[in-house]
Formats: structure tokens, C-alpha cells, sequence
């Protein structure tokens, strides 16, 4: 739904997931400034991010020709789109069947499914797995609730366990790399702001606390942990310096208008979704403030992790363990 509607009726900027503002990418502190950062542009900077994703995972560019990754929850395809042009073997997954259809007229190897199955037609054929935000989806449940937390875990070792039948036997990297939002627990009792994020885009945070972060978790589960690091400042100025991305605070309108008096004989959701729009919930995350119909964001900043509500952190795990 969110993809008919950003891309097909708005005509928004495709991009999901953050971008990459470093004036250095060997550099994670030369943080690009708000001016700098506009003119980079939306689609420069996600250039700049999977050219920093394969930094970050110390792959050189004369490894490209060898490896085959698999992208599971791919979006409208941006990350295997870039592979290909780097001549990177690449394979895709994404639930949403418009996604799929579009990404196969372009000749993706994309398949329609769900990470929560098991993909018999992956087995054994990947060197390194990618999560570009999708595990944020992983089960949708109250925020920083006990049931959620025992929930997402359960489904987390039920995946993970998938996904290890998705590396090459003989592969030398068998990398699960994971780029995903995680809730500061000091927010967990500011209950509207959590609850109507988790409502409009239906998933679930895991914490950031030392022993709880996805990577974490997913450490238990057979994969050593190799590094984690904080990219949130990329995702909010991707929000922040573009009006027309996802994330940005809107107006009242005649669209949303309706959304709040009809939500509730249609989808509850819908009211979730409007209120979390209106009130800027998704800027809310990255500074802990109100951003009430300011669809310029004007109001928009960006706090420190002790107080913010959520940081994205990078991931890269390795598989060492097929049993656990």
C-alpha cells in the first residue's frame, strides 16, 4: 500500500530506506551538513550508501565478479539495481507483487514471497544476505511489551534458521548484513508516540542496550557478531532535506481528512497512519519532539542517541554455527 501510494500517486522519491551523507565513506564522523547534504541529492546518496556498504563489509571491488547475494525484503529494488551495475550476481525477494512485477520487466531476478516461509529455491546459493530495514517487520506487536519482545525473538530464530540454508556450503564469507531501527528504551512509557509508530508501519523495534540489539539476538542463534554501528543520522537527513520522502510531516488535507472520519469502518490503521503523518511521528524519532503539520520541517532536528527515541544500526554477522 505504502508503495502505490508514495511512488504511483504522490510520484515520491523510491527510496525506503537512509541514505548516505559522508564527505569521507572510510570516515563514519565526516557527517555532511544540511547544505551539503542537499546538494548530494536523494539519488547520489543512495549511491554513496552501497558504495559504503561494501566498505563497511571490507569487500574490495575486485570480489564483485565472484559474489552472489540474496536481498530479502528488497523494496522497489534499489540496493540489486546498483549491484548490477557493479556486476555483482544478485537475487531478490520483496512481498509486495507490484514490486516483483516491476523489478521482473526490468530482468531482476526477484521472486514474490515472505522471509516468515522457507524459500526452497535459495538453498545453497548465497555468499552474503541482506536485511535493508525489512527485519523492523519481522511481527507487529504493543511496543516494549514483554509478549512482543518473547514474539519477535521466536519469529527472529525461526528465520534465521531459514536463512542459514541459504549460504554456499563452500562460500568464505557467509555474511547476514542487517540494517534496522531500534527503540530507546526511555521512551517505552511515552505510549502514543511508540504505539502510533508501531500501528502505521507494522513492526517491531528491537532495544539499543548492550545484549538486546538485533545483531545481538541474532548472535545467539548461530551467527558471530563482526561489527554494529550507528547510521541514524543518514536516515533522518534523508527525510530531512527532501519533501518528498516518505518520512516527511504533512499538512491537513482533504485525503487525510477522510482517513480519520472512515478509518475505522475501513481499517483502524488508516487512523494510525493519518495521525502518525500529521504529527510528524517519523521525525519524532529522531529528536523526541512534536512536529505538528509542519510538512516543511522546518521544526525537524537531530538528538544525541541517549535521548532519541530510535537509532538504525548497520550490522554484519557471520555464520558459524548451521545447528544452533
Amino acid at each position: 500500500m505504502a508503495t502505490t501510494y508514495y511512488i504511483n500517486y504522490l510520484k515520491n522519491n523510491t527510496n525506503l530506506t537512509e541514505g548516505m551523507y559522508l564527505n569521507d565513506l572510510s570516515d563514519n564522523n565526516s557527517l555532511m551538513n544540511e547544505t551539503q547534504a542537499k546538494e548530494l541529492g536523494p539519488e547520489l546518496a543512495s549511491v554513496k550508501k552501497y558504495e559504503k556498504f561494501f566498505h563497511y563489509l571490507n569487500i574490495n571491488p575486485s570480489e564483485y565478479k565472484n559474489l552472489t547475494i540474496l536481498d530479502i525484503g528488497c523494496g522497489n529494488g534499489d540496493f540489486i539495481k546498483y549491484c548490477k551495475t557493479v556486476g555483482i550476481k544478485t537475487t531478490a525477494m520483496s512481498i509486495s507483487r507490484e514490486q516483483v512485477i516491476s523489478l521482473k520487466e526490468e530482468n531482476h531476478d526477484v521472486y514474490l514471497g515472505s522471509y516468515r516461509d522457507f524459500q526452497e529455491q535459495f538453498v545453497g546459493k548465497y555468499d552474503i544476505v541482506t536485511f535493508w530495514g525489512s527485519l523492523e517487520h519481522l511481527t507487529q506487536s504493543y511496543p516494549c511489551s514483554k509478549s512482543g519482545e518473547e514474539k519477535a525473538e521466536k519469529e527472529l530464530r525461526k528465520v534465521m534458521n531459514y536463512v542459514k540454508r541459504y549460504y554456499k556450503d563452500d562460500s568464505p564469507y557467509k555474511l547476514l548484513f542487517t540494517s534496522t531501527l531500534h527503540m530507546n528504551k526511555k521512551v517505552c512509557k511515552d505510549t502514543l508516540n511508540a504505539y502510533l509508530v508501531e500501528r502505521a508501519y507494522g513492526g517491531w523495534y528491537f532495544y539499543d542496550e548492550l545484549g538486546e540489539t538485533l545483531s545481538d539476538k541474532i548472535s545467539s542463534i548461530g551467527f558471530s557478531k563482526i561489527k554494529q554501528a550507528d547510521f541514524n543520522y543518514h536516515y533522518y537527513m534523508a527525510s530531512k532535506i527532501d519533501e518528498t520522502h516518505f518520512g516527511r510531516p504533512m499538512s491537513p488535507n482533504i485525503y487525510n481528512m477522510c482517513g480519520l472520519l472512515f478509518g475505522i469502518f475501513i481499517n483502524p490503521n488508516i487512523i494510525a497512519m493519518v495521525l502518525y503523518t500529521l504529527r510528524g511521528e517519523w521525525m519524532w524519532q529522531f529528536d523526541n519532539k512534536y512536529h505538528l503539520f509542519d510538512d516543511k520541517c522546518q521544526s525537524c532536528t537531530f538528538a544525541e542517541r541517549s535521548i532519541r527515541p530510535t537509532s538504525l544500526l548497520w550490522s554484519v554477522n557471520k555464520l558459524i554455527d548451521i545447528e544452533k
